[in-house]
């Protein structure tokens, strides 16, 4: 079905913004330690891949999301809450945009976890 593209105000902006890319090689593969204000000690793995927006319609994150977020027997999830009792959530993220795309894969930290980052 044909559908108007509208008032140029309301029109889709096709710039992209991939370069120069946002996370250069040089930036990633750092480990940071800040010192919060939140009672909560977390960890934080971002992993930089392309700009995926053309291949949003097959869902190209739900495999990632399925395997880093399933929290069935022997997953990840169950062996760092259960298990090691490193952690007391685990979640994952996706954004994506034109300067590429990002996979967070965030857990919230027992007092093990956070005095045993290395585990």
């Amino acid at each position: 079905a044909y559908m108007p593209d509208g008032p140029p105000g309301c029109q889709f902006d096709a710039r992209n913004f991939s370069q120069p890319p946002a996370w250069p090689r040089k930036q990633n593969g750092k480990w940071i330690t800040i010192r919060g204000t939140q009672p909560e000690a977390q960890l934080w793995v971002v992993w930089t891949l392309p700009d995926v927006r053309k291949e949003f319609a097959s869902s190209p994150f739900a495999y990632l999301q399925y395997v880093l977020g399933y929290h069935g027997v022997d997953s990840i999830t169950r062996v760092l809450q259960d298990s090691l009792d490193l952690a007391t959530s685990v979640q994952v993220y996706a954004d994506m945009d034109s300067t590429g795309t990002q996979v967070c894969f965030h857990v919230a930290l027992t007092e093990l976890g956070a005095r045993e980052p290395l585990l």
